[in-house]
């Protein structure tokens, strides 16, 4: 039963058949009440996403981005890095948890319905970004304070040169 609930997961990231059923009664109430706010959440997580954007400049990371005539509401801050596993781990060690989300592309879970090991076609852009992204802290209660150890941490990750070197010779070209 809680594979079902669970998207078919009973490991994080790792899905085959299943379901979301999780708002019951109790969590909707929650919900009607959290609504009201979501406005205001909302102008904060672009804040918090600004600033990440502006002390993240220059990095070897590809950073969110929205469109002309868009507005993104950041319920996460992902980024990519060719070494992403490497900055995960660093960032953790900085008593930073960044996430992965779908760390294995949606066409390689068992879920999937010609199974994980199938191939339709190639998907090389999915399982690269599947490869590549992490979720960075993000919550409309993130303090200013917070944001900059993050984006410090990165910074100093970046200039130890513990990541991909090829993403810099990139960047330069």
């Amino acid at each position: 039963m809680r594979k079902l609930r669970n998207h078919g997961s009973l490991k994080r990231s790792y899905h085959s058949i299943g379901y979301n059923s999780r708002l019951d009664d109790l969590h909707a109430a929650v919900l009607r009440v959290k609504l009201k706010r979501v406005e205001e959440w909302t102008d904060q997580r672009r804040r918090l996403a600004s600033e990440y954007d502006r002390l993240l400049a220059g990095a070897p990371l590809d950073l969110p981005y929205s469109p002309p005539g868009y507005r993104h509401v950041y319920h996460l801050y992902v980024i990519e890095s060719s070494d992403r596993d490497g900055l995960q781990k660093y960032l953790a060690s900085k008593g930073i948890t960044a996430l992965t989300h779908y760390p294995i592309a949606i066409h390689q879970q068992d879920g999937f319905p010609w199974g994980r090991n199938a191939r339709v076609h190639p998907m090389s852009f999915t399982e690269r970004s599947a490869a590549r992204v992490l979720s960075l802290p993000m919550y409309p209660e993130l303090a200013q304070e917070e944001l900059e150890y993050v984006a410090e941490a990165i910074q100093t990750w970046v200039r130890a040169g513990t990541h991909a070197p090829e993403i810099l010779a990139q960047k330069a070209g």
